[in-house]
């Protein structure tokens, strides 16, 4: 996790570790020309055998490169991006009440009551227990003291962000079935 100085006030601090996220990587180097490989070769199956295997392909190829290169939590000027599988919150650090580490997740509290979290696994934060998560609840802490007058706008959440990979995927998928039977 990289550490804020004095005078990277308005930087982003992106707190990825990083090596979990290989391994998403490799399984989606591997599944897309696989699924692609396999959906090209003709088959014994119907056609919406083969339509709907692709579509659970390209949605489980979707979630791998969510998990291997969009998920985490970046510290910017004005607010907290924390990207999930799914859904992307941007958080103001004026409305920040709390940071823990629970079991799962970094769970950022709000004054409002709700709770946005940034799930485990791409994270590390399976591994932060102890002093380790103490340290980074600190600097989170900190970096929320040290931001909080900046301005930002509202909390936002977005679903299916990166939607377009997902149409790409079924578009690749959906001419591979074709090359198949053609």
């Amino acid at each position: 996790m990289a550490v804020e100085t004095a005078g990277s006030r308005q930087r982003d601090i992106d707190l990825h570790r990083g090596s979990e996220r290989l391994l998403f990587r490799l399984l989606l180097l591997v599944a897309v020309p696989g699924v692609t490989w396999a959906l090209a070769q003709p088959g014994l199956t119907s056609w919406w055998e083969d339509a709907g295997f692709a579509g659970f392909a390209a949605v489980l190829c979707w979630v791998m490169f969510r998990a291997g290169f969009r998920t985490g939590v970046v510290a910017r000027a004005g607010h907290f991006s924390v990207t999930n599988f799914v859904s992307t919150h941007e958080v103001p650090y004026r409305d920040i009440e709390d940071i823990t580490v629970d079991w799962l997740s970094l769970r950022f509290t709000l004054r409002s009551g709700g709770r946005v979290r940034a799930w485990g696994l791409p994270e590390s934060f399976l591994t932060s227990r102890g002093d380790r998560a103490l340290d980074l609840v600190r600097r989170l802490g900190a970096i929320v003291e040290q931001r909080a007058g900046v301005g930002a706008d509202a909390a936002r959440r977005r679903f299916l962000a990166d939607w377009w990979v997902l149409v790409a995927l079924l578009a690749l998928f959906a001419a591979a079935i074709g090359f198949g039977r053609g």
